[in-house]
C-alpha cells in the first residue's frame, strides 16, 4: 500500500526517530551517524537488532484483527530484530548461566503449562543444551523420573509431532504430571535449576464460594487446574479465615476465568470481600492467678496456676518459661500448660484474633494429689491468660503492605490524596521515564481490598501497582473499634 502524500512529512519524522534510535544500539553506529546524519538500511537494521538484545527499547506494532493486517509486520520484526537463541546464556537460580549448544546432556525450561480436554497436560519448553528425543528425562526439582512418548513443535496454536529438539528450539511434550511452568527437566539426574519467569505477583483477592454448595470441588478443581496455566491467578484455602481465597491481576482478569468455568461447567461463583488477618498483643506487663476447681461424683478437678505476662518484639511470637521454685507444679502438666495458653492466644481476647508476641513466666502454682491433672492445668492456664490480658493494655495489630504504584504525572495528585484517605505512609517518590511516576508506599491491608478498581478509577487504566507484606502495625481508635464491632457481628 502507497502512503499518502499528505503523509510523508509525518513519516519522515517518524522515520529520523527510528534512526536515531537504530544508532543508539551500538558505538560504531552512533559515530557514524554523526558524521553521516543518517544510516543505511542495513545499520538500522543492526542498531535496531543490538537495542533489542539489550533490552533498550520495544516494538510498537499497529494492527487489526477484524481486518487481518500487522501480522506480517510482527514476523518480520520477530525474524529481523529479535536476537537468536544462544545470544545470551540462559541464567540459573545459583551457578553459572548454561550456554545454548547442542551438545551434552539434554536440559530445558518449562515456561507455559496447559491442560486440554483430549491432550492433557502439555508443557511448552525451550531446549537449552543437548537433544530431546522420546525417553526419560528427570524433574529436577523433585528428582522424578518422567516418560516423554513424542516431541511436537509448536505451529500456532496446534502441535505437529517431531523427531527430536535441538538447543533454542521451542517445542512442547505431553503428559508430564509432575513438571510445571518454570520446571527444569534434564536428561540426566541434576540439581539445576534455572532462573524462573519474572511474572508479576496477583493483587486483586477475593474471597469465593459456589452459588451451589454441591458444586463447591468442582469449582476448586477447576480452579486450580487454572492456577497451574496461570501463575499469575492463585487460589487456597485460608485457615485461619476459613474461606477459599483467590487472587488475579485485576477484575478483568479475575472475571474472564469465571466466565470460562461457567461457560465450560455451568457454575457460578459467588466472590466478597476476604477478611482481613488481623492480630492482637499486650502493651505492658501483668500477673494473674487463676484456680481450676470441680468436683464431681468421683474425682475432681484442682489446678492453681501464677503467671507473669510481658510483650516480646514484633515477630517473636510465644515464649514460655517454667520458674516455679520447689516444684509447685510437677513437670508433667506443663505440657498442659503450655497447651492452654496457646488455645487462649488463638482464640483472642478483644475481637477473636490470634494473640502474638507474648511472654508467659509460670511462676507458682498448686496441685493435689489426687484431683490435678494435665487437662485442669490446661483450663487454668488458660484462663489465667485471659484474666492477665485485662489488665496488660491489649492491642489490635492490623497487617501492612508495601505497595509499589506506577502512574502518569497527570494523575500524582489524585493518588497521592487517595493514599493519604486509606492512611498509607508513603516512602519514596520519584520519576522512572516516559513521564510514570514510582511511588512507594506503606499502607494497611484492610483498605487496598478494591484497590484494582479504585487504580483503574483514578487513572484511567492506565495505573499499574504491586503488593507485598511487610509487619503488622498496632492500630486503636475508631478504626479498631469498627474492626471490633465487625468481628462480633460475624460472630
Amino acid at each position: 500500500t502507497e502512503i499518502p502524500s499528505d503523509m510523508n512529512e509525518e513519516i519522515a519524522a517518524w522515520r529520523e526517530k527510528l534512526i536515531e534510535m537504530a544508532a543508539e544500539g551500538d558505538d560504531e553506529l552512533t559515530e557514524k551517524f554523526f558524521d553521516e546524519g543518517t544510516l543505511s538500511r542495513d545499520d538500522i537494521l543492526k542498531g535496531l537488532n543490538e537495542g533489542m538484545a539489550a533490552n533498550n527499547f520495544v516494538p510498537v506494532l499497529c494492527g487489526s484483527a477484524e481486518l487481518g493486517t500487522g501480522i506480517s509486520d510482527l514476523l518480520d520484526i520477530l525474524s529481523e530484530l529479535c536476537p537468536a537463541p544462544g545470544r545470551e546464556s540462559e541464567p540459573l537460580e545459583d551457578g553459572d548461566p548454561i550456554p545454548y549448544d547442542d551438545k551434552g546432556a539434554f536440559s530445558g525450561f518449562v515456561y507455559k503449562t496447559s491442560i486440554d480436554k483430549f491432550s492433557g497436560k502439555i508443557s511448552f519448553l525451550k531446549v537449552v543444551s543437548g537433544v530431546l528425543k522420546a525417553g526419560e528425562v528427570y524433574n529436577t526439582r523433585t528428582d522424578k523420573k518422567e516418560r516423554i512418548s513424542k516431541v511436537y513443535n509448536i505451529n500456532g496454536k496446534s502441535l505437529k509431532e517431531t523427531t527430536e529438539l535441538v538447543a533454542g528450539d521451542l517445542g512442547a511434550v505431553v503428559k508430564l504430571e509432575s513438571v510445571h511452568t518454570n520446571g527444569t527437566i534434564s536428561g540426566v539426574s541434576s540439581k539445576i535449576h534455572f532462573k524462573p519467569l519474572a511474572l508479576p505477583p496477583p493483587v486483586h483477592t477475593l474471597a469465593i464460594s459456589a452459588e451451589n454448595q454441591k458444586d463447591e470441588d468442582k469449582m476448586n478443581d477447576y480452579l486450580h487446574r487454572i492456577s497451574e496455566q496461570d501463575l499469575t491467578f492463585t487460589i487456597g484455602f485460608d485457615e485461619e479465615t476459613k474461606e477459599t481465597v483467590i487472587a488475579g491481576m485485576g477484575e478483568m482478569h479475575i472475571n474472564s476465568i469465571f466466565e470460562k468455568l461457567l461457560n465450560e461447567s455451568k457454575i457460578k461463583v459467588l466472590t466478597r470481600k476476604p477478611r482481613i488477618p488481623y492480630r492482637e498483643t499486650i502493651t505492658k506487663s501483668a500477673e494473674a492467678e487463676y484456680a481450676h476447681k470441680k468436683q464431681t461424683g468421683g474425682h475432681g478437678q484442682y489446678a492453681k496456676v501464677f503467671i507473669r505476662v510481658k510483650p516480646l518484639k514484633r515477630g517473636e511470637d510465644f515464649e514460655m518459661t517454667n520458674d516455679t521454685k520447689g516444684g509447685s507444679i510437677s513437670r508433667g502438666y506443663f505440657p498442659g500448660i503450655e497447651k492452654g495458653l496457646r488455645e487462649a492466644m488463638q482464640e483472642g481476647f478483644l475481637a477473636g484474633y490470634p494473640l502474638v508476641d507474648i511472654s508467659v513466666s509460670v511462676f507458682d502454682g498448686k496441685e493435689h494429689p489426687v484431683d490435678s491433672s494435665e487437662m485442669a492445668f490446661k483450663l487454668a492456664a488458660k484462663n489465667a491468660l485471659r484474666q492477665a490480658c485485662e489488665k496488660c493494655g491489649p492491642t489490635l495489630l492490623e497487617p501492612m503492605v508495601n505497595l509499589t504504584i506506577y502512574v502518569e504525572d497527570q494523575y500524582l495528585g489524585d493518588v497521592l490524596s487517595d493514599l493519604s484517605s486509606k492512611r498509607g505512609r508513603v516512602q519514596d517518590q520519584s520519576p522512572i521515564g516516559g513521564g510514570i511516576q514510582s511511588i512507594k508506599a506503606v499502607v494497611p491491608q484492610g483498605e487496598l481490598l478494591t484497590y484494582a478498581i479504585d487504580m483503574k478509577s483514578l487513572t484511567s487504566g492506565t495505573g499499574a501497582y504491586e503488593i507485598e507484606f511487610s509487619h503488622y502495625d498496632p492500630v486503636s481508635g475508631k478504626v479498631a473499634q469498627d474492626i471490633i464491632a465487625a468481628s462480633q457481628k460475624e460472630a
